[in-house]
């Protein structure tokens, strides 16, 4: 019996022997008890991530902003048009910034515009921020593309060129889309077709309203019922 009880303790010990020397193998793997042992997470870099999470500002460029087509004041019951039939401004260029609410880029956000809008008389400068809400073009794991319908308000201030002097300023309403292309996660390209301005008191705007009390209307008819700006940005985020 004590022959038998000898030879079981012996083979305990050399399988407690093996085992150990299996799990401290390196062929056998990780010991999952090693507090220093830790799986291994590879991190993809995260400009190669695909974002349109997007902070940022830019520049843009506005061809013809207000493309006016005729000025019509009311002034003791008569209508006369006060155009010529060109351009009071040609173009605007300024400064862009977009904000998105959302950590994927979709969804609301804002983006505003401060910019000098030139003429040969007249120059203009325009202030204007709206809300939007962002939807990706196609599937928004691979897409480049997202669309935007906008809503916003707006300031616009008219000045004479030589003199300096103010015709007035305006409060407006304008709406539209913009289209955004990701180049990458730092740079997009923007464009927005907004709604020519519905100003909120025109009378002001060209500076009627105080000068002559009796105008009692002005209305203001585009070429276009809508305006194009393009802005190039650069993501801070």
């Amino acid at each position: 019996m004590k022959k038998i009880n000898t030879f079981l303790s012996i083979a305990l010990l050399c399988t407690s022997l093996g085992f150990a020397q299996n799990f401290e193998s390196p062929d056998s793997g990780p010991n999952p008890l090693d507090s220093n042992n830790k799986e291994h997470v590879y991190d993809v870099p995260q400009e190669k991530v695909k974002t349109f999470t997007e902070y940022s500002i830019g520049v843009m460029f506005m061809p013809i902003p207000l493309y006016i087509n005729e000025i019509n004041v009311t002034q003791n019951g008569k209508t006369q048009e006060l155009t010529t039939g060109d351009n009071i401004v040609n173009m605007g260029y300024g400064l862009a910034f977009n904000a998105d609410f959302n950590s994927s880029g979709f969804g609301p956000g804002f983006f505003a515009y401060g910019a000098i809008i030139d003429g040969d008389n007249v120059q203009a400068f325009d202030v204007f921020g709206a809300l939007k809400w962002d939807f990706p073009l196609g599937n928004r794991l691979s897409t480049n593309f997202e669309f935007s319908p906008t809503a916003g308000i707006g300031n616009i201030d008219l000045q004479q060129k030589e003199s300096k002097l103010n015709y007035g300023s305006s409060l407006y309403f304008s709406g539209g889309a913009r289209l955004t292309w990701r180049l990458s996660n730092r740079f997009f390209i923007g464009g927005d077709i907004l709604l020519s301005p519905i100003f909120f008191n025109s009378e002001k705007l060209l500076g009627l309203e105080d000068e002559d009390p009796s105008v009692e209307e002005v209305k203001i008819k585009y070429k276009s019922p809508v305006t194009v700006n393009f802005s190039v940005r650069v993501n801070l985020n």
